[in-house]
């Protein structure tokens, strides 16, 4: 291939794949983790906040009777929320609940990649864990809003939605992330884990991808072309 289009090829590849219809970031945004213990009737409840404590995002929670244990931990980082709970009794009932929240505003239209990964881990010798993730994206333009996606998730996975949002609209993501541990007796424990890590981008158009095709297989042919050829 000449230098002319190898030049050529280059300039097209950068004006189509570095023009999306438009560019995603959030107007706005917070964390905010929250955990509480209790055991042998104390409890320990702790709640921090991102518009009050930069990143990372860590909230203990504590509570330890003579025989009874309960510890719950929030943790949020940019893109990742992390949540740890467990309980130990020998006498009463103990139980640790731990959640992280993030909640992000963004304005425009274009089409939207929203992508998380999910995991829980857990154990329990006769007490009980909880994990759950929940998903709501919603879209609100001259009034009126919309709910684009509204998910309870407790199987651990990954998962990823597109969306087309309105020119103008406003729209809002809220993660919630939970974990419980609980135990109700003599000689039992509980613990669990949960983590979902999360990312938001812009998608280019259809027809750019198309722009983009179309310009390649017109260069390929100008090179496959015979030097002395001629249109006819």
């Amino acid at each position: 291939m000449s230098l002319a289009l190898r030049t050529a090829a280059l300039a097209l590849l950068a004006a189509t794949a570095s023009a999306p219809a438009w560019a995603f970031s959030f107007t706005s945004s917070s964390y905010t983790t929250s955990a509480t213990a209790t055991a042998e009737g104390l409890t320990d409840s702790l709640a921090d906040s991102s518009a009050t404590t930069p990143l990372p995002l860590q909230t203990l929670a504590n509570a330890a009777g003579l025989q009874d244990f309960a510890n719950a931990t929030a943790v949020a980082e940019e893109g990742l929320l992390t949540a740890t709970t467990y309980a130990d009794s020998l006498a009463a009932a103990a139980s640790a609940e731990a959640q992280v929240r993030f909640v992000g505003s963004f304005a425009d239209g274009g089409r939207l990649r929203f992508s998380f990964d999910f995991g829980s881990d857990a154990s329990a010798s006769g007490g009980s864990t909880s994990g759950l993730l929940t998903v709501l994206i919603t879209s609100s333009l001259n009034g009126s809003s919309n709910t684009l996606l509204s998910r309870s998730i407790a199987t651990t996975g990954s998962q990823s939605f597109e969306f087309t949002l309105a020119a103008g609209s406003v729209s809002t993501l809220d993660l919630q992330l939970l974990s419980n541990a609980a135990t109700t007796g003599l000689g039992q424990s509980a613990q669990h884990f949960a983590q979902a890590g999360f990312a938001v981008a812009a998608v280019p158009e259809p027809g750019i991808w198309a722009l983009m095709a179309l310009g390649l297989a017109g260069l390929a042919w100008r090179v496959r072309r015979p030097s002395g050829a001629s249109a006819a």
